[in-house]
């Protein structure tokens, strides 16, 4: 039995806009998250997918890698990856909750 496909949501999905996250160079050489308005929802939702794809290869490479211990920048990496997509998944749900005129 097939089940009814939802056109109303993915129509939400489309038009909907949200704040995605950057990241840009200081001139210290220091790299910080900053922030992009107007971007399309299902644009940042893949961002975050390909974010969370990309620290899971990372740990797994560690993993194979033998000695199994993180170094101090591969942690670093790995919280940077995870914080980003978070705030990408963040950004996503108060831009459906705005297109649909609830809070957050």
């Amino acid at each position: 039995m097939s089940q009814p496909k939802n056109s109303t949501a993915l129509a939400v999905v489309q038009q909907a806009e949200t704040v995605a996250c950057q990241f840009s160079c200081m001139p210290s050489g220091h790299f910080i998250l900053s922030t992009v308005p107007g971007v399309p929802l299902d644009q940042a939702m893949a961002e975050a997918s390909r974010i969370l794809d990309g620290t899971w290869m990372l740990l797994r490479r560690v993993e194979d890698d033998g000695d199994g211990d993180l170094l101090g920048l591969e942690v670093g990496a790995i919280r940077l990856l995870v914080e980003t997509a978070a705030a990408l998944q963040t950004s996503c749900r108060r831009g459906l909750a705005a297109l649909q005129g609830g809070d957050q």
